[in-house]
Order: C-alpha cells, then structure tokens, then sequence
C-alpha cells in the first residue's frame, strides 16, 4: 500500500510493519511464557520439598506413636497385674482383707505398679542400654528397607532418650515416671545418599500414676474407724488405732475446760482424752478433734510407714499433758507424784490454739510439719472456725467469765512447756509455723475469771513476746526494780484512790520525761510505752491483794526484740562502753534463770534452726543452745494459709471432708454452701458430723445382727449410762448415745455420743468390710438379687442407717489436677488417658 505524507505531498512505501509487531508481541509471549513455566517448576520443586517434608514429619510421628503405643501396652499389662494383685488382698476368700481401708490398698497397688516399671525400664539412668532397645523394639515402621525400584531407602530409629525420672508425692510414693528426652528419627534418602530428607522430634512420655478404686466410693466416713460426735475417751487401754479418727465435743463437759491444769478421771477436755493409757496411731491419715487432744499418764505414738515421711494429718484445737489431781491421794497438788505423759509423732500438726506440756516430766518429739495458725485475726466473720463450728461457745464463755477482757489467749497460736522437767524436741520439724503468742493467765488458778473481776476493768491475761515459751520466762516482763519506786509485788490496790492501801502506778513508775522517771538509764526503755511504761495487775492471794507491775510496751515487736536482747545476752565486760546497760541484761537474765531453777520450774525446748523451715510472730527460746531464733521476719502469706487452715478445719467438723480440692495459700474455700447444704438436710450442730452421714432417727431399737458373716450392732440411748460393746467386733457398730468399747475392732464405730474405748487391742478401719454390709442392705431394700448386682444402680439407695451413700462432691474427681494429691489424679485406666507427652519439640534436645 503507498501513502502519501501531506506535510511534503510524497508517497512512502510500509510493507511489513504488522509482521514486526505480531514478532515482538509473540517474542514477549514467549519470555513471558519462560518465566511462568520456570516458577511453575520452583513451586511445584518447593510442593514437592514441603510435601516431602510433611510426609517425612508424619512419618516421624508415627515412630513417635509406636513408641507410645508400645508403652502403654506394657505399661497397661502392669497395671492391671498391680490392681488385680491388690484386689486379691482387699477381698480375700476368706472374707477378710490385708488392706482394710482405700489408702492402704491404693498404697500397696502403687507400690506393685511402681515396682514393675523400675524393674522393667529402670530409675534416674539405670539399665539405658536395655531401655533404648526395648523402646526401638516398638517399631513397626521398617528401620530400613528400599522401594521397588530400590531408588529410596527408609530409616526409623528411637535415636536415643535421657532417662526415667521418678517423681514422689508427699508421702514419698511414686505419683509420676517419666522417660525423659525421648528422641526418634525418620529418614528418606535418595540413592544418592547427599540427597535425602528426615525428620527429628524429641518428648518427654509421662506415666501418671492413675487413682484406683478399690471400694465403692460411697464417701470418705468409710476410712474412718471411730467417729465420736461428742468426743473419743481412751482409758486404761493398750490399743493400736489404724484408721481415720474423729472426735467431737461435749457441751456438758465445758466446764472441765476452765479448771486449770489438773483434772481427774472423772472430769475431762473436750476432744480427745487419753487417761492412763497408750495408744499408737498407724496407717493412719487423719486425726481430727474438733476440741483438743489431751494426754494424763499416757503414752500417745503416731508413726508413719518405714522410709516415708509423715502421712498423718492431726487436726485440733489444742495439745497438751495434763496433771492427774489424783483425788483421794494423801499428796496432791504440786507436791503429788509426776504426772508423766510422752507424745511422739510423725505427723502435721494443725492447731487452733496451742501446744501445752502442763504435766511435770512429760515430754513431746514432733516430726513432720507443725502449723500454730491462729493469730487473733480469724476469731470473727462468717468464715472463721470460731463462729461456724461452734467455737463461739468457747470464746464467748472466757469473755463472759472474764467480763469482755479475757480470751485473747484462746486464740493467738503459741507453744508453752509450764511444767518442771518437761522437754520438748522440735529437731524432726521441716516446719514451724506459729502465728500468734503466748499469755500469761493472772486469775488465781484455783477460781474462775468472774471471781477475780471487780469493775470488770482488770488484766486477766497478759501477752508476751514469744511464740515459743518456757514459765519460767514470764519474770523477764516483770518490772524490775531499777525502774520502781515500790517493790514488785507490793500489797494494795489501785482501783480505790482514798484507801490506805491504794498504789498510785504513776509514781510506781514515773513516764519517761518525768524528773523523777527511773527508765533514762534501763537498757529497755526505748521498747516500752513512753507515757505508760508499766501495767499494774491486782491478784489475790489469801484474801490479800497483791499488785503485779509488768512492762507495757510500744507493739509486739518491740516486746519480741527485749525477750531477744536479754536471752542473748552474754556477761560483759568492763571497758565495754554500754557495760551499765548490758550489765543490766546479763543480770536479769541470770536472775530469771536463778528463780526458775529455785522454784524447779526448769524446761528444755529444742530445735534444729538450720534444717527447719521456721516463722513465727514472736521469739523463740531454744535452750539447746541457750539462744533465741530470729525469724520474725514478715510473711504476709502465712496469714492467708492461717485462715484457710482455719476453713479447712470447719469442713472436717462437719463434713470429715478435708477440702483437698482447695489449697492453704489461694483463698477460695468458701464455707456459704457448706452451711446451705447442712441447713437444707435439716441438721443442727450438735448433730455433726456423724449425722451427715448417719440418720440416727433410724435407730429406735437395740440390734444385734450377722449379715455377710459380719457383725452388726445397733444400741440407742441407754438412759444415763453407755451402752457396752464387749468382745471383740468384725463389721459396724452404731450407737445413738455413749458407747464403751471393751474389745478388738474391725470395720466402723460412728457414736451420736462419746466413744470410751478401754481395751488392750487392735482398733482398724476395714472399708471392704463395711462395704460389703452397705451393699447387702441395699440389696435387702432395693429387693436386688445377689446374682445381679449393680453397683451404679446401688449407689443411689442408702443402707438401714446411712444417708444416700454415694455422696458426690466427695467422690474423685479429676478436676484442677495436681499428681501429688491422689484425690486429684486422674481415675481413669486407659493408658491414652493416663500417658501424655510433656515438653514436645522438633530436633534433637541439647
């Protein structure tokens, strides 16, 4: 074609122009075309790669599961030998049972079951070598082996793993086995070696040890072997005590709790009362008083098993030796031949108020852990152990009797050894925790608090600075008398001002400031009440009044720094430049000993300041070496523990439940629901807790029956007197009033009133025995032939006596797991259940 150009009116030739631009359109097509084809290659080598990759990674985690599926079939054929074993102790052919409760089964089960995996796998690094080759030998995945056209050639190995850690619970049983830094490889290779892929993955494989069953779990009460609701009395006996413990309190038996230290057989604490007896606990979890556990002339052992440390948990108010007034005797009061009581026990303590040796010559070796967890702080509020589980009785008597001003003492924790050769070993302790401080009673023991109150504005009590206390030193708060214008006591009175015998305390003791003031030149001026540096106390002795002047100081603190100053003090010398001062301490401290020796009033309090974990709000005495332990350093925490200690204790006294879903430091135990369930069953205090469990209305005639080959006794009240339970008792015995047990028992005694057990004997727990009585009533009332029997369809009927017999917020749970609670762990028996991975990662650990 020819066109013209208009600006110069020529003609111009353009053949060939659209064959150009058809060459580069189809040129950058091509290139365009390369580069898609050349990423399209690149992803798919990259799919390739990450499916290899993925594929190889999947093939890992099978090696991984052949390892853990081995393991838990062998793990598996072990359990159930151990459980199958147990069982075979629990229900005998004979119709008896070695392990009588579910702790001494589940112990022995745990004992069967770890053994077999230390034995198999080993423990912290035994037989490794035989280890490795038993975890390879799980394998199903070929170690090697080539495909078809032998291109590739696969690997899986168990390349190696660190060892089995065994982890205790508390009471230093298996609760974990762990094989550690399992690590397993698999390989693809091409057949060039240099071009392979593989995959690493490395884990810890758990074995938790799962909490199994061995009784129907109608509730905790079958673990218990006496249960007293208004207290256990162990006279003249020789008994061996195997089983949980519970023992109430008595209304009518207050009184006994305000007549000072002596008592006489007929007249006994509330609580737990050991006269004349020796009684050893074992195998044994809990020992639960809700008043105090009282010791006169006894002998009172706690042991824990061989090797393990304490498993017993001992729940109370108080502890104390106690002097026996022998009544009738031609020599009584101090005068009167030693009362003489031991205590030895592996155990945590739990107390209320305080640990007493009252009993001159008794002596007290703890082991274990001791909490002294009242503090004057937890004494008020719905949630206090004080309002909620009867304690108010208590507290309101002593304000009552002391006309608003006493009492303190009832609830401020300590350790007092009052008594003439009295030792006390704390050295077994991991843990000494006591909250609060000792007092000094100022009412003439021989009255009451009402008889010594006037005004109703006098001192009863006086609080010192130690938590920790031996008698003799309360002369150490006397005022001395460098700093008083009258002698300490002085005959008079101060309430009376126009009396001939009034004691003005002012001039006593001038405030510091006063010309007159004798505290400018006392090393312990600076710790006292500058305004008010003395107290005054009126006691009478012989129809004569007496004033006492003891130091007042600034706070608590200030009190537990003077005891320290002066137990310390060691004789200076005289270039000393405070030489006046520290003279004064050396002195006092002399002088305390001196009267505490000529009044024979002499105690020893030893303790292990290094290998015990100690707090306490004030000092402590520690004779072993003369000294005072420091440890008054704050812990806000143990206040918290103080009064979720506190809570728990409510539940035991009314539920037997130790709350153990619930820790000692969160505060989350919440008593409301507690209090709205025992409101809604229509059950009064007094009826608690045996009633929980019991419907004592049931029982409206004496029973003696056998079912099951077992022994079945049934008494109501017996007027006045107690009902006796003589020879020895296979099975359950349920008394609406007192009970005696003059016999050997195996199975259960629950008792509305008071259990007196005067027996030489063996007293145990036995849940399979009472099982099987519970099933067979139930049975006998759901009309259930014995060949058909269903135990999910059993639980919901209750026996003759006992309430529904399945209670569910006591059964296990697995919830809020913790492995070193067994009521915590997991129940079921299915190794993917109770086998995990823990710490999973890709690669090798380093």
């Amino acid at each position: 074609m020819i066109v013209k150009e208009k600006s110069k009116g020529k003609y111009r030739k353009n053949d060939g122009s659209t064959l150009i631009t058809v060459l580069v359109g189809v040129s950058f097509m091509v290139v365009l075309a390369s580069i898609i084809l050349s990423v399209s290659f690149s992803n798919l080598k990259m799919k390739q790669l990450e499916y290899r990759n993925k594929r190889n990674f999947y093939e890992d985690e099978q090696v991984l599961d052949d390892v853990y599926n081995g393991l838990g079939r062998d793990i598996s054929e072990y359990l159930a030998k151990a459980y199958n074993d147990t069982l075979a102790m629990v229900t005998m052919a004979d119709g008896t049972s070695q392990y009588g409760s579910q702790t001494a089964a589940y112990q022995q089960f745990v004992n069967l079951f770890g053994g077999r995996l230390e034995s198999k796998f080993g423990a912290d690094g035994e037989h490794r070598d035989e280890t490795l080759a038993i975890l390879q030998s799980y394998l199903t995945v070929a170690a090697t082996g080539q495909n078809a056209d032998g291109s590739t050639a696969k690997q899986a190995e168990v390349l190696d793993y660190i060892q089995t850690k065994v982890e205790n619970d508390a009471a230093g049983s298996m609760a974990r086995y762990t094989f550690e830094g399992v690590t397993v490889r698999y390989r693809e290779v091409a057949s060039n070696a240099t071009t392979g892929f593989e995959a690493t993955v490395t884990t810890d494989i758990v074995v938790e040890v799962p909490y199994i069953s061995f009784f129907q779990d109608y509730s905790r009460v079958l673990d218990y072997v006496l249960i007293g609701n208004q207290g256990i009395y162990f006279k003249n006996a020789d008994a061996r005590i195997e089983g949980n413990v519970y023992a109430g309190t008595d209304s009518k038996d207050k009184n006994a709790a305000y007549q000072g230290y002596h008592y006489s057989e007929g007249k006994v604490y509330d609580g737990m009362n050991l006269y004349q007896s020796k009684i050893t606990f074992a195998n044994t979890n809990y020992v639960i008083t809700k008043g105090d556990l009282n010791l006169c002339e006894s002998d009172l052992t706690i042991s824990s098993p061989s090797g393990k440390k304490a498993v017993t948990n001992l729940w109370a108010e108080n502890i104390r030796t106690v002097e026996n007034n022998h009544p009738g005797a031609l020599v009584t009061g101090k005068d009167a031949p030693a009362s003489t009581s031991t205590l030895s026990a592996d155990a945590n303590f739990y107390l209320a108020d305080d640990l007493e040796l009252n009993a001159r010559g008794s002596s007290a070796s703890l082991r274990g852990n001791y909490y002294g967890y009242n503090n004057n702080k937890i004494v008020s509020g719905v949630n206090s152990a004080y309002e909620t589980s009867g304690k108010s009785e208590i507290r309101d008597q002593y304000k009552r009797d002391s006309e608003g001003n006493g009492a303190a003492h009832a609830s401020s924790s300590s350790i007092i050894l009052n008594a003439n050769d009295t030792t006390l070993d704390l050295t077994g302790l991991d843990s000494l925790i006591v909250t609060g401080l000792a007092y000094v009673d100022l009412k003439d023991p021989e009255a009451s608090y009402a008889d010594t109150e006037g005004t109703g504005d006098k001192l009863d009590e006086y609080q010192t600075g130690e938590s920790l206390a031996l008698r003799y030193n309360q002369l150490l708060y006397l005022a001395p008398q460098e700093i008083l214008y009258e002698t300490n006591p002085v005959e008079g009175q101060t309430k009376n001002a126009g009396a001939a015998d009034y004691i003005n305390v002012k001039e006593a003791c001038p405030p510091v400031g006063d010309e007159k003031s004798k505290l400018t030149e006392w090393f312990g001026s600076g710790e006292l009440n500058s305004a008010d540096p003395v107290t005054a106390v009126e006691y009478k002795v012989n129809g004569k009044n007496y004033v006492y002047f003891y130091l007042n100081f600034q706070s608590e603190s200030n009190k537990a720094k003077y005891v320290e100053e002066v137990m310390k003090a060691t004789e200076p010398v005289e270039t000393s430049a405070e030489y006046t001062k520290e003279r004064q301490k050396w002195e006092l401290k002399q002088s305390v000993l001196k009267r505490a020796e000529k009044t024979g009033i002499e105690s020893d309090i030893q303790i292990d300041g290094s290998g015990c974990k100690i707090y306490t709000k004030g000092a402590v005495t520690s004779t072993t070496d003369g000294s005072v332990i420091d440890n008054t350093a704050p812990k806000p925490e143990v206040y918290t523990e103080s009064l979720n200690m506190a809570k728990h204790f409510v539940y035991f006294t009314k539920r037997l439940d130790p709350a153990e879903a619930y820790g000692m430091v969160d505060d989350t135990l919440v008593l409301d629901s507690l209090n709205s369930d025992i409101s809604a069953k229509g059950l009064s205090e007094a009826e608690l807790p045996a009633g929980y469990f019991i419907k004592f209305d049931n029982i409206v005639n004496d029973k003696d029956r056998k079912l099951k080959g077992y022994d079945i006794k049934i008494r109501t009240i017996n007027g006045s007197d107690p009902s006796k339970i003589d020879g020895n008792v296979k099975g359950i015995i349920i008394c609406k009033g007192d009970v005696i047990i003059n016999g050997s028992v195996e199975g259960l005694v629950i008792a509305g009133g008071k259990i007196t057990v005067s027996t030489s004997g063996t007293i145990k727990a036995n849940r399979g025995i009472v099982q099987a009585i519970l099933e067979a009533e139930q049975k006998e009332l759901s009309g259930i032939k014995e060949d058909k029997v269903d135990r999910d369809f059993l639980a919901g009927y209750a026996s003759y006596y006992f309430r529904q017999a399945q209670e569910k917020d006591t059964l296990v749970s697995d919830k809020n797991h913790k492995y070193n609670d067994t009521s915590q762990r997991i129940t079921s028996t299915e190794y993917t259940d109770f086998m995990y991975y823990e710490n999973w990662q890709k690669g090798e650990r380093h």
